[in-house]
C-alpha cells in the first residue's frame, strides 16, 4: 500500500489531530498518524525527557510522546527529500515525515490534501527509479558492446 492510500485510508478512522502523532486517548491522528493505523503498525509510547522531533519543534518528549517502528522503510517517500509545496521557493528540504508532519501541523492542511501531495511525490519518485533503471541496463548493454 503507498503512503499515500494509507494516509486517505487513515484519515476516514478518526478526526485530524495537530501537534501531535496521536491525540489524547488515542481519538484522533495526524496524516502519518493516520497512515500508520490504516496498515496497523505498532507503535510505541517515548519516556518523558527523551529527545524527539515533531514537526514544529525538536526538543524532549512529553509524557505520552508516541513512537514508531521504522516507517521509513515501508514507504520510499519517507527516506526522500521534499520541499513544502506551501513554502514556495522559501522552503527547506525536508524528509518525507518532517514535510508531513509540517504540512499538517503548521500549515493546518487536511490529510486529505496531504495525501495528494503525497501522492503526487510518489509517482515521480517510481517515475525516476524506472528511469534510473532503464539508463542503468542501457548503459550495462553498452558497456558489454564496447568489451566484445
Amino acid at each position: 500500500m503507498r503512503l499515500s492510500e494509507a494516509i486517505r485510508l487513515g484519515s476516514m478512522m478518526k478526526p485530524q489531530a495537530f501537534g501531535v502523532v496521536y491525540g489524547p486517548d488515542n481519538q484522533s491522528t495526524c496524516a502519518l498518524g493516520a497512515a500508520i493505523d490504516a496498515i496497523g503498525c505498532p507503535w510505541t509510547v517515548f519516556h518523558e525527557g527523551c529527545e524527539v522531533s515533531t514537526g514544529r519543534s525538536r526538543g524532549p518528549a512529553k509524557a505520552g510522546a508516541i513512537g514508531i517502528l521504522s516507517p521509513r522503510e515501508w514507504w520510499p517517500f519517507l527516506q526522500a527529500l521534499h520541499q513544502c509545496p506551501a513554502c514556495k521557493e522559501r522552503a527547506e528540504w525536508l524528509y518525507g515525515m518532517e514535510v508531513i508532519a509540517h504540512l499538517n501541523d503548521w500549515h493546518e492542511w487536511t490529510r486529505e490534501r496531504i495525501a495528494d501531495f503525497v501522492e503526487a511525490e510518489e509517482l515521480m519518485l517510481e517515475r525516476r527509479a524506472r528511469e534510473a533503471v532503464t539508463e542503468g541496463i542501457e548503459y550495462e548493454s553498452a558497456r558489454m558492446d564496447v568489451h566484445r
